[in-house]
């Protein structure tokens, strides 16, 4: 916020600037839309990171028939069943990740089948949490950014970092990134550049040496995906398909690095993967399939939506549409998970 009120950036309704002004009613005016947007509670512990210059054009008298009820409900009843029905149904198996005796026990198959469980779990925490703080903005008249454009259908790590929380990653390029140079500067200081952001960008969550190992893991994919394509891309749908599968792969392996709480856990992950002769538990199995189809099933509904435009329109507004909003609120009634903090909360 101050960078935006130094570099002129900043601008509220009225015509008023956001800035020190001499009179006492600017003054008074600055102060209240300060206060208010470092206050407002639906985006204040996890995000989405809202910009001043994005809330305060925002701040003016706000009208209950003007309340967009139809776009509220939508974002809070996919939110919620994501975070009670997906997240908190997964959270009961995904944190035998954690226990260096069970994952001593378990085999490749089943850690492989747990650590896809915990991409469907994290996506689902954070994202639903986003959708429920998107909700209730839009209830008080307000429209916070999107944070989350089905980042698991990306063919590269370049472009899941355009999708997965894209308010922080559009905060380390205009806070982080295009201070230190950007790609400005010649090829090494862009590679340099990419790491020392994403490394931050791990201490960001954490100041534990796992979210340093993770943004660093990032930052070092980053460059070589610059390296190696160097802007090029191709379009045959093969190779986008190979690049989704190395994508999602990927993110999901430094998702471990994310949730494992030691190095000595981490390294035995990777040694029992090797084990094939250990069948997967069917709870476990069960578990994953059953609450990672939806986040599947989601997916698969943004790609339609970037790829056939028409077949989207005739959904939206549609019985089908009602019918599924209407499933996800039986569902949340009836089978939500016990009750787990949002992951994000901790960091």
């Amino acid at each position: 916020m101050i960078i935006d009120v130094s570099k002129g950036n900043v601008r509220s309704v009225d015509s008023r600037e956001i800035q020190i002004n001499s009179t006492p009613l600017g003054f008074v005016k600055a102060t209240r839309d300060v206060g208010f947007y470092m206050l407002f509670f639906p985006q204040l512990i996890a995000g989405p990171i809202v910009r001043a210059r994005q809330f305060w054009p925002q701040i003016e008298s706000k009208k209950f028939r003007d309340i967009q009820w139809g776009t509220a409900f939508k974002f809070l009843t996919l939110g919620y069943f994501l975070k009670m029905v997906v997240a908190d149904n997964l959270a009961e198996y995904t944190p035998y990740l954690k226990s260096l005796e069970l994952v001593g026990s378990m085999g490749g198959k089943e850690l492989l089948t747990l650590m896809f469980g915990y991409s469907f779990q994290i996506f689902s925490d954070f994202g639903g949490y986003s959708m429920i703080a998107i909700g209730l903005a839009v209830l008080f008249g307000y429209r916070l950014p999107d944070n989350f454009n089905f980042p698991y259908i990306s063919t590269s790590i370049t472009e899941f970092w355009q999708r997965w929380n894209m308010t922080l990653s559009h905060w380390l390029r205009d806070y982080l990134y295009i201070p230190l140079g950007g790609n400005r500067k010649g090829q090494v200081r862009t590679y340099i550049n990419l790491f020392i952001v994403m490394f931050l960008g791990g201490l960001w969550h954490g100041a534990e040496w796992k979210f340093a190992l993770w943004g660093t893991c990032h930052g070092c994919f980053l460059a070589l995906e610059r390296f190696l394509w160097r802007g090029r891309s191709s379009t045959h749908s093969f190779v986008k398909c190979l690049g989704g599968v190395y994508c999602f792969l990927t993110v999901s392996f430094l998702w471990m690095t994310f949730l494992m709480p030691d190095m000595e856990t981490l390294s035995l992950f990777f040694q029992r993967l090797a084990v094939w002769d250990k069948p997967v538990s069917n709870i476990v199995a069960y578990a994953v399939i059953l609450y990672g189809i939806p986040v599947i099933l989601f997916h698969l509904a943004g790609w339609i939506r970037e790829h056939r435009i028409s077949w989207n329109a005739r959904w939206h507004g549609g019985v089908l549409e009602g019918a599924l909003y209407g499933l996800m609120i039986f569902m949340i009634f009836n089978n939500s998970g016990p009750a787990e903090g949002f992951i994000y909360f901790q960091f």
